[in-house]
């Protein structure tokens, strides 16, 4: 017979499962001038820069003679809007936020792995799958297998 924390855990899964799935907002890093130019097509796409309000935006030049020296487009539904901002991402000045103020966008990851016992260190997490399904047909080891869990992450 099933203990009750036994019942219950497959619930709790499925609501945390649900509850991750439906995070489709865009998560975000602190802007760093640095990592943008180590990715300069990403940033001039407009794939990995955007607005504290997750407007995407793409960097033309990050090297301009002036106190804001990055220069970029907002991309908004109807029609793109040039702006500048300071090296550290600032669209007014250094001691005052806005919701234009840079961002780093960053990609939610998300699979499913599964967790077996280890004698010597415990609980160890196998390789991340595209799907439940997937990563129950890939089992390891059957005798030390514990489940099958959702994860997520950014990257």
């Amino acid at each position: 017979m099933k203990s009750i924390t036994e019942k219950l855990i497959p619930i709790y899964d499925q609501i945390e499962i649900n509850w991750l799935k439906s995070q489709n907002y865009k998560t975000m890093k602190e802007f760093n001038l640095e990592t943008v130019k180590k990715n300069w097509k990403k940033a001039q796409s407009g794939e990995l820069v955007c607005t504290k309000r997750g407007t995407p935006v793409k960097l033309l030049c990050t090297e301009a003679r002036s106190d804001y020296p990055l220069i970029g487009l907002i991309n908004h539904e109807t029609k793109d809007e040039l702006m500048n901002w300071t090296t550290e991402g600032k669209y007014i000045c250094e001691d005052v936020s806005s919701n234009i103020d840079l961002k780093l966008q960053t990609k939610k990851v998300r699979g499913w792995v599964n967790v077996y016992k280890n004698a010597d260190v415990g609980k160890v997490i196998g390789v991340v799958w595209g799907s439940k399904e997937e990563a129950k047909r890939m089992l390891m080891n059957k005798d030390s297998y514990i489940r099958t869990m959702y994860v997520a992450w950014d990257e």
